[in-house]
């Protein structure tokens, strides 16, 4: 047992809402860094049976064109689903001179979830039904989209 084999893995996915707007700036080297914030949340039901919600707020990091894709199109509340990998920062605390590290993602993919209010698509109704057969006979049928049955002549 004691040479057994495992492999690393440090993969995240989550889904949640921006905090705040993004932050967007250049290392030194002039790569683009941006980080913000991410609240996920879930719900659940307690041992009474209450609704319940539980939020985790998340620091992000992205780097270079992911960077600059979210500094220029998300703002605070976009929904957004990530795929990244956990890492740590260490600091030294300048008011009590405590070290100090901290869990945070870092995002190598970034997709928003929500359209720009005026890049909406607009809702259109499905297409109507096409039929091969052009002879009909009078038949009830269902409809493939709303699931209601209806007299056809």
């Amino acid at each position: 047992m004691a040479n057994l084999r495992m492999p690393n893995v440090n993969e995240v996915r989550l889904v949640g809402r921006l905090t705040h707007d993004p932050e967007l700036r250049a290392t030194a080297d002039g790569s683009a860094l941006c980080t913000f914030g991410l609240a996920v949340s879930r719900k659940y039901k307690n041992k009474a049976g209450e609704q319940r919600e539980e939020t985790v707020f998340i620091k992000v990091t992205t780097w270079r064109k992911t960077a600059k894709y979210c500094g220029e199109s998300l703002k605070k509340g976009h929904p957004v689903f990530l795929d990244g990998k956990l890492t740590t920062s260490e600091w030294t605390d300048k008011a009590t001179g405590n070290h100090r590290t901290a869990i945070e993602v870092e995002a190598v993919r970034v997709q928003g979830l929500a359209w720009p209010d005026d890049e909406a698509p607009q809702q259109k109704p499905p297409p109507a039904p096409t039929h091969a057969k052009t002879r009909h006979r009078a038949t009830t049928c269902r409809s493939e989209w709303t699931g209601a049955y209806t007299k056809r002549a």
